[in-house]
């Protein structure tokens, strides 16, 4: 396999930990036995940084193990089956992965077979982008030849056949999009755009779990409402894909130039603000965690009673700066909106001057009549501006109990 490109090694390979590993896994020092992959070269390429250290190498499962454990690295088998090792080395974890290639698919999970040809395994991956592979030293290997093409030129292209790549997983219909999200500079490729409209269906086949990551991962784009837009353009998870998509682009540029960005807001406007949506959505699609059920739960409530009519200094206090910021940006006129940010951002939160044992210095008992009392003498408070010290709020106590 021949050399194709050549980079600056990026920052992470300089990494101790990155030259033990790779020393470990290339015992011969000729050929490549072992190299970096996927979404950490790719990124490289693009000057963008990296989270995922991915490594694929011609030893099988056993022979990593055997080699880290010579090395004293722990290795965790994550993925076994499959191939993958993950490899923890002072602190750093990798993920090790044998060359492989598919025996059988069922669009959801596959059997593979063990190879040495860094080709074969190549062609079995999903976008040419994702193909590309680099050695410590920053030489970067194209092994189908097209990889770095289109990477450079912001082509999303599947590897081969898009219909077969497709039926091999059918979770790569909404990775298709994220990629074309993220990376692609030209229109979607027609090809791949008609195989994903073929098997579009098949993304009810796949775990919550899955839909749920590769979603996400487009709302969390700049460009996202574009891309949901073109997704429901050719058929694409149509059920879901009933937003506004001016609406929701105008909540994304707001949270980017205000710097307030919030997954939650997002989903919420994607899923059109409705509780029913929103439930329907998590029983057949996503996996909501309870941070975000609760925020969701805050906005429907907001919406129902006209909150965002309040003082914002009101909406602020009572809904939290994460609940309040976000509702403004999705509800606020532009007039208004930057004085409403700036007292999000300037928030210093007051706090009430009375507590229960003021309450009960008064005669009021510990119960539930003392709690409606005191909500009482907030809910004045507030509409005071906060700005009444402890001995007006004793006087108001006062003046409710007669």
């Amino acid at each position: 396999m021949k050399v194709s490109h050549r980079i600056v090694p990026s920052d992470w390979m300089l990494l101790e930990s990155a030259r033990k590993i790779m020393k470990a896994l290339n015992t011969h020092g000729s050929a490549p036995e072992a190299l970096f992959v996927g979404g950490c070269v790719r990124n490289i390429i693009l000057s963008t940084a990296s989270q995922d250290i991915d490594i694929a190498t011609i030893h099988t499962p056993d022979t990593v193990e055997k080699l880290c454990k010579k090395h004293k690295f722990k290795t965790i088998p994550t993925g076994i089956d499959h191939g993958t090792v993950t490899v923890i080395v002072s602190d750093q974890p990798f993920e090790v992965t044998t060359l492989r290639s598919d025996i059988s698919t069922d669009g959801r999970r596959a059997k593979v077979s063990f190879t040495f040809d860094w080709k074969e395994d190549a062609a079995r991956r999903d976008f040419t982008m994702n193909t590309l592979l680099a050695d410590l030293e920053g030489n970067i290997y194209d092994p189908l030849g097209r990889g770095i093409e289109d990477l450079k030129s912001g082509r999303v292209i599947f590897v081969g056949n898009p219909s077969e790549r497709i039926l091999e997983d059918y979770l790569r219909i909404l990775r298709f999009f994220r990629f074309q999200t993220y990376y692609g500079l030209t229109e979607p490729d027609r090809e791949a755009l008609g195989a994903c409209r073929k098997y579009a269906d098949h993304i009810n086949d796949l775990s919550k779990e899955r839909i749920t990551q590769e979603f996400f991962k487009i709302l969390r784009a700049p460009n996202a409402a574009k891309t949901l837009e073109t997704m429901k353009k050719n058929c694409i998870a149509v059920n879901l894909l009933s937003a506004d998509f001016e609406e929701l682009d105008r909540l994304i540029k707001r949270q980017q130039k205000y710097d307030l960005y919030h997954l939650s807001s997002r989903l919420f406007m994607f899923l059109g603000g409705s509780d029913y949506k929103i439930n329907w959505a998590g029983e057949n699609y996503f996996v909501f965690t309870n941070q975000q059920k609760r925020i969701f739960e805050a906005f429907i409530k907001l919406t129902k009673n006209i909150a965002k009519y309040l003082p914002v200094e009101e909406l602020i206090y009572r809904e939290g700066i994460e609940v309040a910021g976000q509702f403004l940006l999705m509800n606020i006129n532009e007039s208004e909106l930057d004085n409403a940010i700036q007292k999000i951002k300037n928030w210093q939160n007051p706090i009430f001057p009375l507590n229960g044992n003021d309450a009960m210095a008064l005669g009021l008992k510990q119960n539930a009549v003392l709690g409606q009392y005191l909500k009482q003498v907030e809910d004045w408070w507030v509409k005071e501006e906060f700005k009444p010290n402890k001995e007006d709020a004793l006087d108001y106590l006062k003046s409710l109990l007669g």
